[in-house]
């Protein structure tokens, strides 16, 4: 019975851990890019439940699932000024092992105060945490999202 628990926690698909992190940098001129990291099997999870048909997001195919990439997380994670959700597209995709990085770049300025809302894969992991860290020269903010707490603020 020991060995068995011992090669479930030494497989490759078991990992306890449900995160992902989101990297903002806000420019001078307050245009703003992103870095998003993911495990690709909780985000093939995610699109599956999402989409109904289960990707294939190996390097060589990951390009063909940018648009559902994009509406997932246009819907999952929200960036609200005032009464106006900022837009961003996937400026680019990359795995490395059982990592996704999405590079993203905004579409509209970065406001001084902004709502977010950070529930990516809340919807089928309970313990799923998404931290995300805001970069405005050397200020620096860190947000830890979690599925009683996805949504807050942040004043730059």
């Amino acid at each position: 019975m020991v060995f068995l628990l011992f090669l479930l926690v030494l497989s490759p698909s078991f990992h306890p851990l449900y995160l992902s992190t989101v990297e903002i940098e806000i420019r001078a001129d307050r245009s703003w890019s992103g870095k998003m990291r993911i495990f690709y099997d909780d985000f093939e999870d995610a699109l599956q439940n999402a989409f109904g048909a289960r990707p294939n997001l190996d390097q060589k195919h990951i390009n063909l699932y940018r648009e559902q990439i994009s509406n997932y997380l246009n819907s999952h994670l929200i960036i609200w000024s005032q009464s106006k959700g900022l837009t961003f597209s996937v400026a680019s995709l990359l795995r490395t092992a059982d990592v996704i990085t999405l590079n993203i770049d905004g579409h509209d300025p970065w406001p001084d105060q902004s709502m977010i809302t950070n529930d990516l894969l809340m919807e089928l992991f309970g313990s799923q945490k998404n931290v995300m860290t805001f970069k405005l020269r050397a200020d620096i903010r860190t947000v830890a999202f979690t599925k009683n707490h996805a949504s807050q603020e942040i004043h730059f």
